[in-house]
C-alpha cells in the first residue's frame, strides 16, 4: 500500500464517482478504478460498493476514509515540520536555566515563543546539571560563541550571571 493508493481512494469517496475522481486527479478512469482494486486486495476487504450509476462506501470503506485522510494529514504535517525544522523554526530547543529564570524570564519567554514558534519544543535542564557537562567537554570559551558538547550538540551561553543575595 502506498500513499498515492490513499489519495485516490479519498478522492473516490468525496467525489463517489470515479469519472469525477480521475479529474480531480489527473489520471484516467480505469488507471484509478485498477489503484482502487489494489488498495481493497492490499486491505483485504471491500472499501466501496459499485454499479454502473452509484459508487457506495462499505462501512468497512467509511472507517477507512477516516483513517486514510488522518494518515494523509500527518504525513503533509510532517512534511511542512521537516521545512521548518531545516530553517530552525520546530524541532527541540534546550535551554538551561537557573532558579531565578524560572520564576522571572521563563514565565514570559513561553509564551512568544510558542506565539513565534508553535512546532518549536522548549526543553529546560538545571544550569547546575548542564554546568557539570560544559566544564567536562568545552575546551574555551568565548563570550557569545557557540561551542560543541562532546556528543556535538552546540551551545552558547546567552547570560552567565551569578546571583547574591545579601541578608
Amino acid at each position: 500500500m502506498e500513499l498515492r493508493h490513499l489519495r485516490y481512494f479519498v478522492a473516490v469517496a468525496e467525489e463517489l464517482n470515479f469519472t469525477r475522481a480521475a479529474a480531480r486527479l489527473h489520471t484516467s478512469q480505469p488507471s484509478l478504478s485498477q489503484q482502487i482494486r489494489q488498495l481493497e486486495t492490499a486491505v483485504g476487504v471491500p472499501l466501496l460498493e459499485r454499479s454502473r450509476h452509484h459508487v457506495v462506501l462499505t462501512s468497512a470503506g467509511r472507517i477507512f476514509l477516516r483513517e486514510a485522510k488522518e494518515i494523509l494529514g500527518r504525513v503533509e504535517h510532517a512534511g511542512r515540520l521537516a521545512k521548518q525544522a531545516a530553517d530552525g523554526r520546530a524541532g527541540d530547543l534546550s535551554v538551561g536555566t537557573f532558579p531565578a529564570a524560572d520564576v522571572r524570564i521563563l514565565p514570559a519567554l513561553r509564551p512568544v515563543l510558542a506565539a513565534h514558534f508553535p512546532d518549536l519544543r522548549l526543553i529546560l535542564h538545571k544550569f547546575v546539571r548542564l554546568r557539570l557537562e560544559l566544564n567536562n567537554s568545552r575546551e574555551a570559551h568565548d563570550d557569545n560563541a557557540t561551542d560543541r558538547f562532546s556528543d556535538n550538540r552546540s551551545f552558547c551561553i546567552i547570560l552567565d550571571a551569578t546571583i547574591i543575595l545579601y541578608i
